[in-house]
């Protein structure tokens, strides 16, 4: 991640979440079909100021808060599948290519600013 996308994550989950994950949605990645990539795992999923929605793997939004993640403290959590069928329009749009990570892919995609 670029220290300018880094710095910008760093400020929104501060502000968003000032350490309580209350406002935020656990995804939980047991089941994979995809090959595992660098921050695979869990995601966040929480509105950003302007209420568009922010996905960022659980390993990364640690590293910035440096605390562990307590997904019980979360508004609530569902699976990697569930979320996939619920943003299926929103996935699709992306172009994803079927051999990647669909969660991933958006990560990224934020990220790029595309």
């Amino acid at each position: 991640m670029q220290n300018d996308n880094y710095g910008k994550l760093t400020r929104a989950v501060g502000f968003l979440t000032d350490g309580k994950w209350r406002n935020t949605v656990y995804i939980v990645c047991k089941v994979c079909r995809y090959h595992k990539e660098t921050d695979c795992g869990d995601f966040l999923l929480f509105p950003d100021r302007d209420g568009s929605l922010r996905l960022y793997p659980v390993s990364v939004i640690e590293r910035i808060t440096c605390c562990r993640l307590d997904q019980s403290e979360c508004l609530m959590t569902m699976s990697n599948l569930i979320f996939q069928e619920w943003y299926a329009p929103y996935l699709t749009a992306l172009r994803v290519p079927e051999q990647k990570c669909p969660l991933i892919c958006w990560y990224h995609c934020q990220n790029s600013g595309s």
